[in-house]
């Protein structure tokens, strides 16, 4: 239910033909932008003309209407299309009232001078040369006169504003005189402003001075907003009859006394939106004449955004999209915000940062790949790489907002206003040029409402094509990096856009393997297996499909269709379920009949379907469902009628209504999972005033749940392990406007591991059960929440992100545009649940236990339990401080000194914390993540929370010992720094000590390293000493002799390495010693030329054989020997062996550098082969002979095998002899090779 921007804006100028244009020119001085009632025309209106655009797939300029002959009667004021868009009425200054009819109109071969107009962002040259020969007939329009008539009573008055209503035009003169003209030219009544007020009203001073006036009116209320300036008055007039009647006193309603500029009416919620000149928005209820008083529900406020209002200045324009859920916001100075209907921050045109020359030109690099994958690619706007003109205010792209006017479906929003042009140029101009822009959007899958399952939550819906949460998003919030990711999105064949576009409804299976989307006729299904789109097969069959709703049930696609009769005066409705496989009218599975439009559908996997109609009624159908068979049977089980005051304004077509506030959002089945047989009777209903109700059909009962609520949705129990009968009973997320909130189906906790009695059905059950509602997260405006993802328990939502400008060069001027995107915001709620559970004192410890173990599975089960732990400690502290305080304040010093509880904000649900901390720590133990989980809230918190902590699970040295014995030393690493900061540095420098030695006993060298450094820098800041160890002589000849690591500075560190280094030689534990030797800079050569002592292995063969251990090396095979043996030839006889012998010796200062272009397996061959051959380099150059030979043998060296030999006679037969032992063939080959 929100629109959010993307890419960059077009401009939309008005260019002469084959002429340029400097900024200097009228064209570039437009004031106002009017939108028909179906948005489907849009009028730029310039002081003696007006332009008229489409707001179609392609910006053209239909057609030009010049009043400059009416130029003594003064400048276009104002205008306004008729409710069918078949006249267009002008009022020039002077009270002059101009009538035209619009009628459709083909392009001439060569065009007029009314068509020099055309648009710079139309799109390739490609695509305007396809698209000049489908131009359907209504593109173009020309305007003929059918009345002008003098409206004026006195010659000192001047229109202000006007607006249309079903009746014709209402219209405020400078007198304040309000009247309606009908559009054969006849006024209908005239009244004066001050006979809308009683006597006793206040309205403050209005005086003489230039007055501004704002208008909305909207036929399906028959109401009108309207603003007067001076002195800011907002008020609400009710008329009568479609605007027939005039109103009287007890018809209006002031909403605001002060400080109003603009108003904008939302009748499908009931809302009222006022800008103020201080830069806030008031939302409003327009219920205000039943209730008898005007209700601010709330304010738009640009303070999350940092900015003033002198930024921005005061509101200039507002408009609601026409399904009421976003309102776009133009301010006076500069900036475009567009906001949902409870205070989500969508989209804004101001910049987040200022970046570097280097930073645009990657970023505009970016923002070209991205256009060129939507084919929006903006040909006459050149992108500057490199600037020099920085002298733009930072973070404005607009300098003043004329109007904002959203286009239709609201995948566009058009934008009257000035660029921020560089100020060298600007000053050369005596005006500020304004010019057209146009923001393309993206909604949500739900924002139709048609749709009710949650898998269509994570879709985003573009004008032609759509895109998938799970898969990709528009994403870029690091563009200026290497690994950019930028849209990914599937787009709508073309054969289907071309006569449907915009698309207006998308609907997903549970599983997202397929998706539906519908435009103006027709569906069209996505296979995501197989990448391929399924077209209804005929073009007059997909022509008799209008589409009002969509839904999936199993594998058919089921349409809520109208028909219209009688050249459209009538309709006819009904459902139409198609197979996903077969979009043919002869393939239906089953066409029901109804007497409403469907608006709204829902279904459950056992057949039942609920259909809600524009005639107020619920009906529930049951589909005996047969994909063997066609048609299937179905019976229709109840039928309900919502009551409500008056009928309701189908959002499709507005009819007239009196009461407000009866439109329904969405409807569901409840419970989402079946039980048994029976027929579910109970619905849970939001209506579009934001009440969620659990409605019973079968004893008429409603039950309110939540209030302000935007959406709500069933959590997906296929997912996660919560949500059935057999297991916590989480039901149902909602959104509501401060925040999100979880509510649990409370009955369900008595029936766990029971079954469900035959009295006792699920019906009954659900009838009489209590919600229990938490709210889980605080409500943040920059970010709209969609739903959550599949795996991972995370909450994902959207928020608005732009990273930077780009200039670019239009009509030689240099301007800069920005880059709009979305990101994708993740919160988990796993740790919520997890509290739930822990707080609840009629749970068993060993269910609740069972119940977190169900997550243990997954990756971030961790850091489930760390935040779990995280929230507790800090509830718990916070409770403990706020009770401490309250038992001192009778001992307080200072008189009147005011005592505020300290509570926690991260949860807002009751819970008993000390119980619940308690049994957490009981049940922590069961996991292996123990130690784990304490040591990393630890290290995340606070230490003013530690002696809580600590308290429950005892000394941090304890936990230290315990991970160093059981192995697990990563963890014991990570205690060090609690140790240090929990008692002080020389304590933690004995542990680590102790940690080292465990470290280098075990092997894990990776560890050792990290805490040598630690211990390094402890030494090298002179702060404590190492504890001395029992060092041998061995280490002692060696230390004098230079051997060890150049970077250790502490003497007793360098003899533990040494100790451990030959300890592991002697153990032929070979991957380990050179773990040492690489990562602390001890030389193998140095080492072995160090010791007196000679190493004595058992036997040549015995030494080959734990290296092909040791380092998992493979055993050669006969070919292979064959294939290195045959290399060496007759060569070997002139082979240099100083080369041979100097490679060797290269190779004890080989670079563990793995290739890039190899993959994992290659890679880790690779540096195998590295490390075998520096450590036989080492052994070559310490001159251990029997290390050399098995070394080359392994790497198959023959040639230096052979020289090695040569020089070694004596090796021979014990070489051969050892090949021989190992009884592998191909070392049984190679010896072959000696013996011949």
């Amino acid at each position: 239910m929100a629109s959010f921007g993307y890419g960059w804006p077009k401009i939309l100028s008005p260019k002469l033909h084959k002429e340029s244009l400097s900024l200097e020119d009228e064209v570039f001085f437009p004031f106002d932008l009017v939108v028909d009632e179906h948005r489907n025309k849009l009028a730029l209106l310039y002081e003696d003309r007006v332009v008229f655009w489409t707001t179609g797939r392609i910006r053209v300029v239909t057609g030009k209407l010049s009043v400059s002959r009416y130029k003594e009667k003064g400048s276009v004021r104002g205008c306004c299309f008729r409710y069918d868009g078949s006249r267009f009425a002008i009022l020039l200054e002077r009270s002059y009232l101009l009538i035209y009819k619009l009628e459709p109109f083909h392009a001439p071969p060569g065009r007029s001078s009314w068509f020099d107009f055309v648009s710079s962002s139309e799109g390739n040259n490609q695509e305007k040369e396809s698209q000049s020969t489908i131009k359907c007939v209504g593109e173009y329009i020309l305007p003929t006169l059918l009345i002008e008539k003098d409206i004026c009573t006195s010659e000192e008055e001047c229109i202000l504003a006007c607006k249309s209503c079903p009746s014709g035009v209402i219209v405020v003169n400078s007198s304040l005189k309000l009247f309606c003209i009908s559009w054969e030219g006849e006024i209908f009544w005239q009244t004066s402003f001050w006979k809308l007020f009683s006597s006793d009203t206040s309205i403050g001073e209005i005086g003489e001075a230039e007055r501004f006036v704002c208008l909305d009116y909207h036929s399906g209320t028959d109401l009108c907003g309207l603003t007067l300036n001076p002195p800011g008055i907002a008020l609400l007039v009710k008329f009568g009859d479609g605007g027939r009647s005039a109103p009287e006193i007890d018809d209006t309603f002031i909403l605001r006394e002060n400080d109003a500029s603009y108003i904008a009416l939302e009748p499908q919620q009931c809302l009222a939106a006022v800008g103020l000149k201080s830069g806030l928005v008031e939302i409003y209820n327009t219920n205000v004449f039943l209730t008898g008083q005007s209700v601010c529900l709330r304010s738009l406020s640009l303070d999350i955004l940092y900015l003033s209002v002198s930024d921005t200045g005061g509101v200039e324009s507002l408009q609601w999209t026409s399904d009421g859920n976003c309102i776009a916001v133009g301010y006076e100075k500069a900036g475009v915000v567009v906001w949902s209907a409870i205070g989500h921050c969508l989209f804004h045109s101001f910049s987040s940062c200022g970046h570097s020359t280097e930073e645009i030109r990657q970023i505009s690099t970016t923002i070209e790949e991205m256009h060129e994958q939507l084919g929006r690619m903006d040909p006459s706007s050149s992108i500057s790489r490199a600037t020099e003109k920085e002298s733009f205010k930072e973070g404005y792209l607009f300098r003043q907002i004329k109007a904002v006017c959203w286009g239709p479906f609201g995948y566009s929003l058009f934008v009257l206003g000035s660029i921020d042009y560089t100020r060298d140029q600007l000053e050369g101009y005596s005006r500020v040029p304004f010019l057209l822009f146009e923001f393309s959007f993206l909604k949500t899958g739900f924002s139709k409402g048609s749709c009710q399952n949650e898998a269509t939550r994570s879709f985003l819906l573009g004008a032609d094509f759509f895109v998938s949460e799970d898969d990709a998003m528009i994403h870029y919030p690091h563009m200026v990096s290497s690994k950019k990711k930028l849209m990914q999105h599937v787009e709508a064949p073309y054969e289907y856009i071309l006569n449907n576009w915009p698309l207006r409804s998308i609907s997903s299976n549970d599983d997202k393997s397929y998706v539906a989307v519908s435009g103006k006729h027709g569906v069209a299904i996505y296979s995501a297996r197989l990448k391929r789109w399924r077209l209804f097969g005929d073009v007059v069959e997909e022509r008799m499909i209008n589409c009002c709703s969509l839904c999936w049930y199993g594998r058919s696609i089921i349409i809520g269709n109208e028909i219209s009769i009688q050249n459209r005066k009538s309709y006819r409705y009904e459902l139409l379920i198609f197979p996903r496989d077969s979009l043919y009218l002869s393939a239906i599975q089953a066409q029901i009949p109804l007497e409403g439009a469907p608006l709204l559908l829902d279904t459950r996997r056992d057949g039942y379907v609920l259909v809600f109609a524009d005639d107020l009624q619920l009906r529930l159908y049951k589909l005996e469902s047969d994909y063997s068979k066609t048609p299937w049977t179905y019976s229709r089980l109840w039928t309900f009628h919502i009551t409500v005051e008056a009928p309701l304004a189908s959002p499709r077509r507005i009819t007239k209504w009196r009461s407000t506030g009866t439109f329904v959002s969405s409807v569901r089945l409840y419970p989402k999972l079946s039980y048994g047989n029976d027929v579910p009777h109970q619905v849970l209903l939001l209506k579009s005033t934001g009440s969620l109700i659990l409605l019973d059909i079968s004893n008429g009962i409603s039950v309110p749940l939540l209030r302000m609520v935007h959406s709500f949705w069933f959590h997906h129990t296929d997912c996660l392990p919560v949500g059935t009968i057999s297991s916590p009973p989480l039901a149902i997320w909602a959104v509501a406007e401060d925040g999100i909130y979880c509510m649990f189906d409370s009955i369900w906790t008595h029936l766990d591991n029971e079954s469900l009695t035959t009295t006792q059905s699920p019906s009954t059950i659900v009838s009489n059960c209590r919600f229990v509602t938490h709210k889980w997260f605080q409500g943040d405006l920059n970010v709209y929440p969609l739903g959550f993802i599949e795996f991972g328990g995370f909450l994902t939502g959207i928020c608005p992100l732009q990273s930077g400008f780009v200039t670019v060069v239009f009509d030689g001027v240099h301007c800069r545009l920005p880059c709009f995107g979305i990101q994708i915001e993740r919160q988990e709620f796993v740790s919520k649940l997890f509290l739930c559970w822990l707080g609840d004192e009629t749970l068993e410890d060993m269910q609740c236990l069972k119940w977190m173990e169900s997550f243990s599975e997954w990756k971030q089960f961790e850091n489930y339990l760390e935040r779990c732990l995280y929230e507790l400690l800090i509830q718990v502290e916070s409770r403990r401080n706020e009770q401490s305080l309250l038992s001192n304040e009778e001992t307080c010093e200072l008189e009147g000194m005011e005592l505020f509880p300290l509570t926690s904000s991260l949860t807002s649900f009751s819970m008993n914390e000390e119980y619940a901390l308690d049994r957490f720590m009981r049940l922590l133990k069961y996991f292996g993540e123990y130690e784990d989980v304490i040591v990393g809230c630890a290290r995340k918190m606070d230490h003013k929370y530690w002696n809580l902590l600590f308290s429950y699970v005892g000394e941090p040295c304890l936990l230290f010992e315990n991970c160093c014995l059981t192995g697990r030393l990563s963890t014991a690493a990570a205690f060090l720094k609690v140790i240090q900061e929990w008692w002080d540095l020389q304590v933690a420098v004995i542990h680590a000590w102790k940690l080292l030695q465990c470290c280098l006993k075990e092997g894990r060298v990776d560890i050792a390293e990290q805490v040598a450094v630690f211990l390094d820098r402890t030494v090298v800041e002179g702060i404590v000493s190492i504890p001395e160890f029992e060092i041998r002589e061995e280490e002692k000849r060696l230390l004098e002799n230079g051997v060890g690591s150049d970077h250790r500075t502490a003497y007793s560190l360098n003899a533990l390495l040494l100790q451990n280094l030959g300890n592991c030689l002697e153990r032929m534990q070979w991957r380990q010693a050179l773990d040492i030797s690489m990562s602390f800079g001890i030389s193998l050569a140095d080492y072995w030329k160090g010791i007196e002592s000679r190493f004595h292995y058992q036997s040549l063969a015995h030494l080959l054989l734990s290296l092909h251990e040791s380092f998992q090396w493979p055993f050669p095979s006969s070919d292979m020997v064959h294939k290195k043996w045959s290399r060496i030839g007759a060569d070997i006889l002139v082979s240099n062996d100083e080369q041979v012998l100097a490679k060797l010796y290269e190779w004890k200062n080989i670079t563990f550098v793995p290739c890039e272009k190899f993959n994992k397996s290659e890679k880790c061959y690779q540096m195998i082969r590295q490390q075998l051959q520096y450590l036989t380099g080492n052994a070559f150059a310490a001159r251990q002979w029997e290390l050399v030979l098995c070394g080359l043998t392994m790497l198959l060296g023959c040639e230096e095998l052979w020289i090695l030999l040569n020089l070694h006679s004596d090796l021979v037969s014990s070489y051969i002899e050892c090949l021989e032992v190992t009884h592998v063939k191909g070392y049984a080959t190679l010896a072959s090779k000696w013996h011949t």
